[in-house]
């Protein structure tokens, strides 16, 4: 369900009936709207975060460039990621004048599920989906990553 007033060109579209390319030409040429991001959020590393990034980056070679002749056979690898049911709105359509919509987005409150999934050359080895109100920390990662790995 949408918040009043902030609706994407696809849904706008589907509630009239209408091509999204036509709801956009609309929006823009003739209502004079924008969309606008509801934030920027810039990611600016410390001097020491960037040597500690090129320290790791240094190793990380070093162990690909030791495997490539194994056909990296030896490297395994895995990612977690949270995924969420329902995503708050990344901007609005607002007058051209008008300045970024504000919105109060609790990340912590939403409905989500964490999946982590090892893989390597010889294919996936595992895929894990944390239980509801489990955490993920070290034990866990142990018990349910590792061990079974």
């Amino acid at each position: 369900m949408e918040k009043e007033g902030l609706f994407s060109v696809r849904s706008l579209a589907r509630k009239v009936k209408a091509p999204p390319s036509l709801v956009h030409r609309y929006l823009r040429n003739y209502l004079n709207y924008i969309f606008k991001p509801t934030r920027y959020v810039p990611h600016l590393l410390v001097s020491s975060q960037k040597m500690e990034r090129t320290k790791k980056a240094n190793e990380l070679f070093e162990v690909l460039t030791k495997s490539k002749y194994n056909a990296y056979r030896d490297i395994i690898t895995g990612d977690q990621s949270w995924f969420a049911y329902n995503y708050a709105p990344s901007g609005a359509w607002v007058h051209e004048g008008e300045g970024p919509p504000v919105f109060v987005d609790d990340h912590i409150s939403y409905e989500k599920i964490m999946i982590t999934v090892i893989w390597g050359v010889h294919g996936t080895y595992i895929i894990d989906e944390l239980p509801e109100g489990e955490h993920f920390n070290s034990n866990y990662f142990v018990e349910n990553i590792l061990l079974p790995l």
